[in-house]
């Protein structure tokens, strides 16, 4: 069980670091890398987040529910996530490059899966390791469904 864990976890960072590989070799700060993404799928993410009722989210992963989030992320890298659904998860915030992530971590605490988030400008982002609840929507990307945050669905809880 481990092994897969370690490698569902390198298959999540691969896909991030291919997804934010797009720069043309500049090593964007968190907030330009958000802008890029959000310029070239301004009208995706916009009529998106227009259309969801983030208030009933139909996908609730809770804090420290790790077998969700472990289920959630291979749903959403094979696309068996609907464009549209609102996601609510309760974690802990990571930040481990430039693309910040909601985790759970395993019962032994000594392994973590998550979901990389794509916040709206503007959200502040804690420091790694506060408990956050991020409510968002799952938007169609070039190689996963990514999970974007409005600052509305954006909140730390410690």
């Amino acid at each position: 069980m481990r092994k897969i864990t370690v490698i569902i976890m390198v298959i999540i960072m691969t896909f991030s670091m291919v997804a934010c590989s797009d720069n043309g070799g500049e090593t964007p700060d968190n907030n330009s890398l958000v802008s890029s993404q959000s310029d070239s799928d301004s009208s995706n993410e916009s009529s998106s987040e227009a259309k969801a009722d983030l208030s009933s989210p139909s996908v609730v992963v809770e804090f420290g529910d790790f077998d969700a989030i472990e289920k959630l992320g291979k749903d959403m890298q094979s696309f068996a996530v609907e464009e549209n659904t609102v996601i609510k998860i309760t974690g802990l915030y990571s930040c481990p490059g430039t693309t910040p992530s909601i985790v759970e971590e395993d019962s032994t605490g000594k392994t973590k899966l998550g979901i990389s988030m794509y916040l709206e400008d503007g959200i502040e982002k804690p420091a790694d390791g506060t408990k956050i609840e991020a409510v968002g929507v799952a938007v169609k990307g070039d190689y996963f469904m990514e999970f974007h945050v409005s600052a509305d669905g954006f909140k730390v809880l410690e």
